[in-house]
C-alpha cells in the first residue's frame, strides 16, 4: 500500500469516528467495556458500513446473506445486487474449483485466506483476496461464513511483473549461455526461445545491403520469403525498424506505421515488434517477431527493453562471428605468405624442408621408402637474358601449374630456389620414383614460353634419391642435388639416379 492509499484510508476511519461519535451522542469513544450493549451493536454496525474492505456473510453454500456498503468501492456493486445470489457466480471460471475446495475444507471457528479473480459490476476481473471464518449457530445448527475481502489487483500485478522479469532473467542467462560464437545454430535457438518468450509465430534475423532486405535467419511458422531469400526494402516495415532508434511494436494491423511490402502483404501481419540491427558501427539488419493474430495486450515497457536487450546480444554476435571470419581470413593469408612461394604458389623452400622433414621421421616410424627428386630448369639464364625476366617468371608459373597437375594429391612439391624445385614421393621405392621424375620431366618439356614473338621450348633435369634410414635431411637432400649436377654435365634434359 502506497503513501497516498494510507493517508486516504487514514482519513476515511478519521470521518468514521467522527459520525459514530455523532451518532452515539458521545463527546469522545469511550473504552469497549464501557459500552453499553445497544452503544456496542451500534459501533459494529458502523464499522461494517464504512470500513473500506468489502465484508460479507455467506450461507454454507456460498449465497450472499449479507454484504457491506464497500462492496461499491471494491467490486462496483450495490450491497443488494449481491444478497441471495451465490458467490460462484462471480467467481472466475478458472478460479472456482480452487475456491470450492477450500470452502468444503471449512470447520467450526476455521480461518482461511484465499487469492482469486472475481467479476467487477463492469464485466472486467479483479484480483482480491478474501479472508473468511467459518461458524455454526448454536441455536440452529446451521454454518455460517463470514469474509473479508480487499483488493489486491495492483499488488498481485506487481508480483506478475516481477515474475516476468525473473523469467527473462532466466531467458537472457540462457541466451547469453548459448550464444558463443554467433553461430547460425545459436542464433536460431536464441530466435526461438525469445519468439516463445513473446507468445510470436516467428522470428527474423534480416540483412540489409543495397535497398534489399535478406531473411538471413528464420524461425516459427513459414514466412512469405525462404531463409536466405531476398527481398524489396521500401516501404516495408523492416525500413521502419531499421530506421528507428526505438523498439517498433505494434498490436494490430490497424496501428502499423508501415502497412506495406512483401511481410506485411503476403503473410497478413498483424502484430510485429523489432529493433534494428548494428554491426561494427553501420545498420546491419533487424531482429523482429510478428505473428499473424493481433495481440491482446499492449506492448508493455519491459517487453520492448527485452527485444532490445536481446537485439544488442544478437549484434554482439554477429559482430564476433563476422569478426571471427574476417581474423580466419588474415590468418590464412598470413599462414599462405608465411608457408607459399609468392611467384609459383607451390611450398616455400622453408615449408617444404619442413614437410620432408616429417616425411623422414614418419618412414623412420613405419619403414617406409621415400623418395625426393631436386628439378632445376634448363637453360633458364637464357630465358631471362633473350626474352627478358618477365618471361623467365612465366617460365617458373608454367613449370608449376605442369609439377602440380603431373603429381599426385599425396606427393610434395616446393620452389627450392631460383629455378630449382624440390619434389617429394611419400611411400614411394626408387624405380618407381625415376618413372615419376620422368614424367614430371615429359611434362616440362611441353612447355613453350613466348614473349614478343619469341618462343622458346622448356626441358628440365632431374636427380633422384632415394631416403636412407639414418642419414640427415642435408645428406639426403645432397645427394640428389649431385644427381642433377651429373644430369646437367651428361647433357640436360634427363633424370639421373643417386648413388
Amino acid at each position: 500500500m502506497d503513501r497516498a492509499e494510507k493517508l486516504r484510508q487514514l482519513g476515511v476511519h478519521r470521518q468514521a469516528f467522527s459520525q459514530l461519535q455523532d451518532e452515539l451522542g458521545l463527546e469522545a469513544l469511550p473504552r469497549i467495556g464501557e459500552l453499553t450493549p445497544s452503544q456496542q451493536t451500534a459501533i459494529h454496525e458502523h464499522l461494517v458500513r464504512v470500513a473500506p474492505n468489502f465484508l460479507s456473510l455467506h450461507a454454507d453454500n456460498g449465497d450472499y446473506l449479507f454484504a457491506s456498503n464497500a462492496v461499491e468501492h471494491v467490486l462496483g456493486y450495490q450491497p443488494f445486487q449481491l444478497v441471495g445470489r451465490s458467490a460462484y457466480e462471480f467467481f472466475h471460471p478458472d478460479d472456482i474449483k480452487r475456491i470450492a475446495e477450500d470452502h468444503s475444507g471449512h470447520s467450526n471457528g476455521d480461518r482461511r485466506r484465499v487469492e482469486y479473480r472475481i467479476r467487477r459490476g463492469d464485466g472486467s476481473w479483479l484480483w482480491v483476496e478474501t479472508d473468511s471464518h467459518s461458524y455454526i449457530d448454536e441455536q440452529t445448527g446451521q454454518r455460517f461464513i463470514a469474509a473479508v475481502t480487499r483488493d489486491v489487483q495492483r499488488r498481485h500485478e506487481q508480483e506478475e511483473q516481477l515474475s516476468w522479469l525473473n523469467r527473462q532473467l532466466k531467458l537472457m542467462h540462457e541466451i547469453a549461455l548459448r550464444i558463443n560464437g554467433g553461430s547460425d545454430e545459436e542464433l536460431l535457438t536464441a530466435l526461438r526461445l525469445m519468439r516463445e518468450a513473446l507468445g510470436m509465430e516467428a522470428g527474423m534475423i534480416s540483412r540489409i545491403e543495397d535497398g534489399r532486405v535478406t531473411a538471413h535467419l528464420t524461425e516459427g511458422l513459414d514466412l512469405p520469403v525462404p531463409m536466405g531469400a531476398t527481398f524489396p526494402i521500401q516501404d516495408s516495415v523492416t525500413e521502419f525498424t531499421a530506421g528507428s532508434v526505438m523498439v517498433v511494436a505494434f498490436e494490430s494491423a490497424a496501428l502499423n506505421p508501415a502497412p506495406h511490402g512483401l511481410i506485411v502483404e503476403a503473410w497478413k501481419l498483424q502484430s510485429y515488434i523489432g529493433t534494428r540491427l548494428n554491426v561494427n558501427g553501420r545498420v546491419y539488419g533487424t531482429l523482429a517477431f510478428a505473428s499473424r493474430k493481433p495481440r491482446e495486450k499492449t506492448w508493455t515497457v519491459d517487453e520492448k527493453q527485452l527485444v532490445n536487450l536481446a537485439g544488442q546480444w544478437v549484434q554482439r554476435s554477429i559482430e564476433l562471428a563476422l569478426n571471427k571470419q574476417e581474423l580466419d581470413k588474415s590468418t590464412t593469408r598470413l599462414k599462405r605468405l608465411a608457408t607459399r612461394d609468392s611467384l609459383t604458389g607451390l611450398w616455400n623452400r622453408a615449408e617444404v624442408i619442413s614437410r620432408l622433414h616429417a616425411e623422414m621421421e614418419r618412414a623412420d616410424r613405419y619403414g617406409t621408402p621415400l623418395c625426393i627428386a631436386m628439378l632445376d630448369l634448363d637453360h633458364f639464364k637464357k630465358i631471362n637474358d633473350t626474352i627478358g625476366h618477365a618471361a623467365g617468371d612465366d617460365a617458373l608459373r608454367l613449370v608449376a601449374e605442369a609439377l602440380h597437375a603431373t603429381l599426385r594429391t599425396t606427393d610434395i612439391c616446393g620452389r627450392y630456389g631460383g629455378e630449382e624445385f624440390l619434389v617429394i614421393w611419400p611411400n614411394v621405392g626408387l624405380q618407381a620414383a625415376g618413372l615419376a621424375a620422368e614424367r614430371l620431366r615429359n611434362a616440362v618439356g611441353n612447355l613453350t614460353v613466348t614473349a614478343d614473338d619469341n618462343c622458346l621450348l622448356l626441358g628440365a633435369s632431374l636427380g633422384v634419391a632415394e631416403y636412407r634410414r639414418g642419414e640427415t635431411l642435408d645428406e639426403l637432400v645432397a645427394r640428389a642435388d649431385a644427381a642433377l649436377y651429373e644430369a646437367k654435365h651428361a647433357g640436360r634434359n634427363r633424370v639421373v639416379h643417386a648413388s
